[in-house]
């Protein structure tokens, strides 16, 4: 099984930087163009809903641009 503490919020390319790419991917996920792990989907549902969507896509952008502090 997969433990949170194991996966890094966010971080969904397991790189260990929270970006551009890793909202790609949660797009990319979102309209069906790749699968994601059972890691890759708890690091890609960044606002803890259940979901992974283009909302998580939105919340990554906003943290990379600075507009919000934290993902938690």
């Amino acid at each position: 099984t997969v433990e949170e503490a194991d996966v890094q919020l966010g971080d969904v390319t397991g790189d260990g930087e929270i970006d551009t790419e890793d909202a790609g991917v949660i797009i990319d996920f979102y309209y069906g163009v790749i699968d994601l792990t059972a890691e890759q989907r708890m690091a890609a549902d960044v606002n803890g809903d259940g979901i992974v969507d283009t909302e998580d896509a939105g919340l990554l952008i906003d943290y990379y641009y600075g507009l919000v502090d934290s993902l938690t």
